[in-house]
Order: C-alpha cells, then structure tokens, then sequence
C-alpha cells in the first residue's frame, strides 16, 4: 500500500469535517474569494470546485450565480457540504463525490475550476492539475491554492517550536508536507503547465488569522489537519497540558495581550486553456 499521510485519504477528512468546517473553512474561504476575483466568476458561468471540502468556494461561487459542482472524495465533506446547500436553498450547487485524479464528467464542461488547499495534497498532483485542465472549455481559466513554506504558517511555526521545548524526545522534524514542492512559485507553474495548462500567472497572498486566546489557537491547529489532530490525540495527558502550556507560554511571551495574530501565506496559480 502507498504511504499516504492522513490528509491523502479520504477517512482523515471523514473524521475532520465538522471541526474543519466550524473552526477552519471560515478563514480559508478569505483565500477561495481571492481566486475567484482573480478569475471571475458570476452568473452563467459553469464552475468546478475540486477537493471542495465544506465549500468555502463552492457555496461563494453559487451565491455569486454561477452554476456550481463541488467535488470531493470524502464523504464526509461531501455529505456536510450538500447539507448546507440544501439548508441555504442554493439549488445551483450540485454536490458530488470523485477522486480529483479521476474526475467523472466530459471534457470541456467548464468555465472555471478551481480547488483551493486541496489539490496540494494529491498523492499524483500531474493529474490533479490535468483533469482541471481537462474539463475547462478552451478559453477557460483554473485557480489552484496552495499553502506557502510551512514557516510562513505562523501558527504551525508556534506549534513546532513548542513541540520541541515541551517534549523534545517526541519532537522529530514533521513529516515535510505534501504541498511542499508548491510552495516555490516557479516550481507550482511549472507543474500546472505541465498540467495541459497554456499559461500559467501566480500571486502571493496572505491573511491573518486571529484568536481571543493563545488557547483557542492550540485548538485550532491540532485540529485542522488529520494528522496532528492524531498526534495529539495519541499523547499522555501530562505530556499534552505541558505542549499546550509550553504553546500558550510562548504566544504570550512574543505577542503581549491579545488578541493574537497569526499570518497565513499561500500562492494562487491562474492557468489559462
């Protein structure tokens, strides 16, 4: 069997889907709005929204007119988000479960797809990026977001350095993440244009992420991913008071009162048909 980390199957998102969506999709929805001003999007356009998650973009994209498929291979997320649709009457929004790698509809079906911090975890990115380019109409424009260096996600650089000063005998460097190869423009272009893509522009942006307490903040980066979410959960009691004490410790020390800021850095890459 491959060696597939937690976020590269579907049940570590099975598992994370109501967290991610109460407590993550409403600061990555900043960068899905991003991508679609980038591109544009609005009313009789046909969009694709691919590793939709709990459909930040997707349900922008159909609040915006357009007509919408979000696909994701977790159906967890995929039953979450056609809930929400349901709920918001958005009957331009048609949910479906499919493997990014293989998506299941014709060729040329699309005006726009996009897939934001999703297709970056692909274990084969080439076709991840060839099917977006398969399925848009020639003239048709993609968006694909990906995470920046880890180091430019501040909450997660907060999180390694107290790993290393709480629990130093666990603190092995982090299994690099998949996305990393992404996180050099010029390397993220390159794969979109080998992708089937004809041109390929990329903008870098970032957002702060703000908590009320160093607390929340602990929470919420242990949870937004399977496999730190697994990391902790494995840990002994003690050990997870003083790696959340150690992380609180050190939000204070270097941030003062709140509240508190963490900047968040991704890459946005626009490929032309």
């Amino acid at each position: 069997m491959a060696d597939y980390s937690l976020e590269q199957v579907p049940g570590g998102w099975d598992e994370a889907a109501r967290f991610y969506d109460q407590h993550v999709a409403s600061f990555t929805a900043k960068f899905a709005r991003d991508a679609m001003d980038l591109v544009g999007v609005g009313p009789g356009l046909r969009v694709i929204d691919v590793a939709a998650g709990s459909g930040a973009l997707a349900m922008a994209a159909a609040q915006r007119g357009a007509e919408v498929l979000a696909t994701d291979f977790s159906r967890g997320m995929a039953d979450l988000l056609e809930a929400k649709a349901i709920a918001l009457g958005l009957t331009n929004l048609a949910v479906e479960v499919m493997d990014g790698q293989a998506l299941t509809v014709p060729a040329a079906s699309f005006d726009r797809a996009f897939s934001v911090l999703g297709l970056m975890f692909f274990p084969d990115r080439k076709k991840g990026f060839s099917e977006l380019a398969r399925v848009l109409v020639p003239g048709g424009k993609a968006a694909v977001v990906a995470w920046s260096k880890p180091e430019r996600m501040r909450v997660l650089g907060a999180f390694q350095n107290a790993l290393w000063k709480a629990l130093p005998d666990l603190a092995l460097p982090l299994r690099p993440p998949p996305w990393l190869p992404l996180s050099e423009v010029e390397a993220f272009k390159k794969e979109m244009l080998e992708g089937g893509f004809g041109h390929v522009r990329s903008h870098t942006v970032s957002h702060v992420l703000v908590f009320e307490d160093p607390r929340t903040a602990f929470e919420w980066v242990t949870g937004a991913t399977p496999a730190l979410n697994v990391m902790v959960n494995k840990l002994e009691a003690g050990d997870l008071t003083a790696l959340r004490n150690a992380f609180v410790e050190d939000v204070e020390a270097a941030q003062g009162a709140g509240p508190y800021g963490f900047e968040a850095e991704a890459h946005i890459a626009i490929g032309h048909k």
